[in-house]
């Protein structure tokens, strides 16, 4: 029997103090995002890395961006050997599509010779999806439908190429018809950004959650993506839950953390370390409550009173008041996560800080590697910076002289790589810093609760 009893001390022990668990990632999980210019740009990887960092602080996840703008799924193949394997992910992610439907193909017209260039593209494009998924086949693959491209926004100046999204559309149908062979995971960003879309602009017709460009997912459509990501994935819900009971003076339940000096002498004081941190919501994204439930689904922060006397109570962490809430706010549950003066949240928004500075930072990284590998792939020795820079500058001198003019995104930055590429190392440093800096911000802390009746 004292065997038995310390068996089971033992297990209680380590079920109280251990880390919380992704259903998907591990911990050390080296995680390559591939994709085209809306990966390159980082948004909705930003918000992923935000998720992991506080809502699993113990789980050191290593988002990696892999995205090159204007690139397709061939010139995605061409690389993956140099930007993806040669780095031995054990998780990959691959959202292609945009750029491989050949948005100038569109609209659609029997007389315009286009037909055939729209079927030669999207086969291309399932042709070199699966030589990438082949590449990569030894990592566990989640597998992205192409986000939308927005055909129906009203007041939009940039040219409407009708039939481009529904081509999207294909495109995402071949993405679920090949993930089980490669045993992926599959998120579906086409259709849940165009049920989101829908809805966002019948309230407003001049709204949308990709950029006017009609392409380039905003603040909203980023945020949109992840939401879909860690659903689908299907992560774990509550940041944490916390309920006492007025009456006997004890804690009912605690799910991801921990209270110790509980007391209800002059009001309700105790200590509070929480498991993660809430996610912090930017304004440009608290709209999305309306059109996602991730508020209810993945961010509840939940301080519940039963048995309150009736009244109006003052709510303090730290001292500091956070808000005035009655019994009845208590007994239903007060969301912490929405207290933008609450500790955690603003340790949060640091985090967020954090992250938005490391998706700049990996753009101007990955910058550099979109000279290297679209414009000078040939390069003999891309190693060797001087070299590296002779032949950018040649690709400037044969754009001057030719007819079919680089993209003035492309030029400009092959002219700035002349400079930034002796930067690449310094700026690799910064990346990995802020990677660290991450995690160390994410760390929970302990907090001090104090309710007391006005």
């Amino acid at each position: 029997m004292i065997w038995r009893s310390f068996i089971v001390y033992i297990f209680a022990a380590v079920s109280l103090f251990a880390a919380r668990t992704s259903n998907f990632f591990s911990d050390g999980d080296k995680f390559i995002l591939m994709g085209d210019s809306i990966t390159h740009g980082g948004n909705c990887t930003q918000n992923l890395m935000l998720f992991y960092a506080t809502r699993f602080p113990d789980i050191n996840i290593d988002f990696i961006n892999a995205g090159i703008s204007g690139g397709t799924a061939k010139e995605l193949f061409d690389r993956i050997d140099k930007d993806v394997v040669s780095r031995n992910p054990n998780v990959v992610s691959l959202m292609m599509g945009m750029n491989d439907v050949g948005r100038s193909y569109y609209p659609a017209s029997p007389s315009d010779g286009n037909e055939k260039k729209r079927e030669r593209a999207i086969s291309s494009y399932e042709n070199y999806v699966i030589k990438c998924l082949d590449a990569v086949s030894k990592s566990r693959i989640v597998l992205f439908t192409p986000s939308i491209y927005d055909e129906t926004i009203e007041g939009c100046e940039k040219k409407n190429h009708v039939g481009v999204n529904m081509a999207l559309g294909r495109c995402g149908e071949f993405i679920k018809k090949i993930a089980p062979e490669y045993n992926a995971k599959v998120v579906d960003l086409w259709t849940c950004m165009n049920e989101v879309n829908s809805a966002l602009q019948k309230d407003n017709p001049k709204d949308t959650i990709v950029g006017k460009d009609r392409v380039h997912p905003g603040d909203l459509g980023g945020f949109v993506m992840a939401y879909e990501f860690i659903r689908t994935l299907e992560e774990p819900s509550p940041v944490s839950e916390l309920e006492l009971d007025a009456a006997s003076g004890k804690v009912s339940k605690a799910e991801n953390c921990k209270v110790s000096d509980l007391s209800f002498k002059n009001g309700i004081s105790f200590s509070l370390l929480e498991d993660s941190l809430p996610f912090p919501m930017k304004k440009s994204v608290v709209k999305s409550s309306k059109y996602v439930d991730f508020l209810d689904k993945f961010n509840r922060e939940i301080l519940r009173i039963k048995n309150l006397p009736k009244g109006e109570y003052s709510f303090e962490i730290d001292g500091e008041k956070v808000g005035e809430f009655r019994a009845e706010d208590f007994e239903k549950g007060v969301n912490v996560s929405e207290l933008a003066s609450a500790p955690q949240c603003v340790q949060a928004h640091k985090v967020w800080n954090l992250c938005a500075k490391l998706r700049e930072v990996y753009s101007r990284y990955r910058n550099i590697k979109l000279v290297e590998f679209k414009i000078i792939p040939d390069c003999p020795n891309i190693s060797d910076k001087s070299v590296a820079v002779e032949w950018a500058k040649k690709a400037i001198e044969k754009d001057s002289k030719s007819s079919r003019k680089m993209h003035p995104h492309f030029l400009n930055l092959t002219k700035r790589y002349i400079s930034d590429v002796y930067k690449e190392g310094k700026v690799r440093a910064e990346v990995e810093s802020l990677k660290k800096k991450i995690y160390s911000e994410a760390n929970p802390k302990n907090h001090v609760y104090r309710i007391v009746k006005k």
